[in-house]
């Protein structure tokens, strides 16, 4: 079969990156024939000039000037490892030519693809609204990015997710969502990170590390001794206080070495470095899920610190993550020195972890063979 993969791949995202070309390799693994439907709507990522015209806060302008200019590495990536489509636009211009890329099946997701926001506005062709009904619909790990859906949002594509063959939500309060709009008979299925070759992760980390090598000489000589940082959100106190205790030379654990994903000089690095960064580190310190998602399947212990401000809701899923894997001893609420020294010396049982991630990634597959067959 051909399968169209929908979901947010386009961003300047390591992790939703990574979870398009893991969905992408698990469709071709399967035996079909993937390609990712190159559906972006210009953004500040396009056009220099958007970068402060989409926002007026001086925060966001940063950001998105920032992520501008790392975006050619992400766009290097994406052209070397994901089979995709010619660049629709628009949703008028996706429908126009959908027929075109002789489509068996269609994939929505994974991530926050069926959000509100996305129902309400450019997001529809994530629903496969107004897609040809010879194409198997699909959804697969997707996300509503909340636990109680609008009803004005959902009454616009409620007939839309009915028309779906087969159904999989990344969060257990989708389910909810799903059963409170008498839509039934979905499961919840994992991230399709866990989904990925180990292989390939080793390949792409090694890559990176040759990289990180030439642009930091140095790098070579800390490999295995450092604890890397990889932090979302500005204005994170918690990890600021735990970043001067590790950076702090008196610290045994780490001799100071450190390296910060907010440092100007790591803020552009590739998808392969960051993945070698967590790979040749000693320890991680994140508030990210695929920050803690690839420390598992890299064997790295780490520590899992909680969103804090506006954008706390993110934080259900690392908590169900850190749940689901017996680590929830793990997660660091408060500055507390002790509790860390506890943190760092609490060993990992990477046997049990592994059989947990093997079992997750064969319901996975599972769920998509059973899908791509009926």
């Amino acid at each position: 079969m051909r399968v169209g993969i929908l979901t947010f791949h386009n961003g300047t995202n390591y992790g939703g990156t990574l979870q398009a070309f893991a969905t992408q390799q698990t469709i071709e693994n399967l035996g079909h024939e993937a390609v990712i439907i190159n559906y972006a709507p210009l953004s500040f990522r396009d056009r220099f000039y958007k970068c402060f015209t989409t926002s007026v806060k001086p925060r966001n302008i940063r950001s998105y000037l920032l992520d501008y200019f790392k975006e050619p590495e992400f766009r290097r990536f994406r052209s070397c490892y994901l089979n995709l489509s010619p660049r629709f636009y628009t949703e008028k211009q996706l429908l126009k030519n959908i027929s075109e890329l002789n489509l068996d099946a269609c994939i929505s997701g994974s991530d926050q693809v069926w959000s509100p926001y996305m129902a309400q506005n450019w997001g529809k062709p994530y629903f496969q609204n107004q897609f040809p009904e010879n194409i198997r619909r699909i959804a697969y790990a997707v996300s509503f990015s909340c636990t109680d859906y609008p009803k004005d949002a959902m009454n616009l594509v409620r007939d839309e997710i009915k028309k779906f063959a087969s159904v999989s939500v990344r969060e257990t309060s989708g389910l909810k969502i799903m059963s409170d709009n008498n839509i039934e008979n979905a499961e919840v299925m994992p991230d399709p990170t866990f989904l990925f070759d180990r292989k390939i992760l080793t390949d792409l980390a090694e890559k990176g590390k040759s990289e990180l090598i030439t642009k930091e000489p140095c790098f070579k000589d800390i490999a295995g001794n450092y604890v890397y940082f990889y932090i979302l959100q500005q204005n994170q106190k918690l990890i600021e206080n735990v970043a001067s205790y590790y950076s702090d030379r008196k610290n045994s654990f780490s001799s100071g070495n450190v390296i910060n994903s907010e440092k100007l000089n790591f803020r552009f690095e590739g998808v392969e470095e960051w993945l070698a960064h967590i790979a040749n580190s000693k320890f991680v310190v994140t508030n990210s899920f695929h920050g803690a998602v690839f420390s598992l399947l890299f064997h790295k212990p780490f520590i899992l610190i909680p969103v804090e401000g506006k954008l706390s809701g993110m934080n259900d899923r690392i908590m169900t993550l850190a749940e689901n894997f017996g680590l929830k001893e793990r997660i660091l609420n408060d500055f507390d020195s002790e509790k860390i020294k506890a943190i760092e010396n609490s060993k990992i049982n990477w046997k049990d972890i592994d059989l947990k991630i093997e079992n997750l990634r064969n319901k996975g597959m599972d769920f998509l063979k059973s899908a791509l067959e009926e």
